[in-house]
């Protein structure tokens, strides 16, 4: 006879109390307060438990799961077996509902926090958007194969080797953090060794990569000194690249507060670098001099003398 209410919401003898066939209510004498529901049963010669919540679970639902349980016995289905199939069912449905847009995001919510600028997330998101979303954004991951990332890269591997490696790499990256999570199995889609590269021809053989002429030598003090003698950021950011030997990038972003016009010296941020540590830059009479040319055009644009605290955030771009 199945346990009343009154009895299960009591205060029950400590012991193993019988509800149905292989259905207990578990009372220990260290806490008679408490108690949970078991699910008993013996598989070849062996006696198995499956906990099925506090004493305080709802009734029904209890004897609901041990009815399933039960009928898994009664056609030689280990219950154990049974929920593992079950979880991974549902998993696998999960797997189908998720789209790849969908873990674009929390890929880049789990890994842009160790990347060093805001700037690398966003031009994750600007490729991905623009190249491989419309072939596979709403493609559940589980069901991504090869055959479709060949289909969205094959259009820009000749035309934007570049971009296109950078694309699949990202793929690559975004794939194998979903099979971490369990959402597809088997190999990546993405990966380039035994996979793509025997579809695709490699970057080095698509196109010679050709990089800007550098500067002759015997010109240099000419296109300097013409450099030196025009107005405007367009001049005096390049200017400034040349005289610290500084990456265009660190130039455009550097701000006022990096700059010590005392100690004539340019810190950079390790966030800002590309070995990621803190740079210190010398500024020699001729840097210093395009730093003025730029605190006068600033002087002149807001009409006022310039300070360092109400321009802290502009050097060699106009944006504060």
């Amino acid at each position: 006879m199945a346990l009343s209410r009154t009895f299960i919401r009591g205060s029950p003898t400590p012991g193993k109390h019988r509800d149905d066939d292989n259905l207990y209510l578990d009372i220990p004498s260290s806490r008679p307060r408490g108690g949970s529901w078991v699910f008993r049963y013996t598989l070849d010669g062996n006696a198995r438990t499956i906990g099925l919540g506090g004493r305080s679970r709802d009734t029904d639902e209890v004897r609901a799961e041990a009815g399933r349980y039960r009928k898994w016995l009664e056609r030689g289905i280990d219950p154990r077996d049974g929920i593992a199939d079950e979880v991974r069912q549902a998993e696998a449905d999960l797997a189908r509902r998720t789209k790849f847009k969908q873990v674009v995001e929390a890929f880049l919510e789990t890994n842009s926090a160790g990347w060093r600028n805001a700037v690398h997330a966003r031009q994750w998101r600007t490729t991905l958007a623009a190249y491989a979303y419309p072939a596979i954004g709403d493609t559940a991951v589980s069901d991504i194969t090869t055959s479709d990332i060949f289909d969205l890269l094959k259009p820009i591997w000749a035309t934007k080797p570049e971009t296109a490696t950078r694309v699949r790499g990202r793929i690559e990256a975004i794939l194998d953090f979903v099979k971490v999570q369990g959402h597809r199995s088997g190999e990546n889609p993405a990966r380039w060794r035994g996979n793509l590269a025997l579809m695709l021809p490699a970057r080095s053989k698509v196109r010679a990569v050709e990089h800007h002429a550098a500067l002759d030598w015997r010109t240099a003090p000419a296109f300097m000194q013409g450099l030196l003698q025009q107005s405007g950021m367009g001049a005096a950011a390049p200017a400034f690249a040349i005289l610290t030997a500084a990456r265009s990038g660190e130039v455009r972003l550097a701000t006022w507060d990096e700059i010590d016009l005392t100690e004539t010296v340019w810190t950079m941020p390790a966030g800002r670098t590309k070995a990621g540590r803190a740079h210190r830059v010398p500024l020699s009479a001729p840097a210093l001099a395009v730093l003025g040319r730029v605190q006068a055009s600033i002087h002149t644009m807001r009409g006022g003398a310039w300070t360092a605290a109400t321009v802290r955030n502009v050097l060699l771009r106009l944006e504060a």
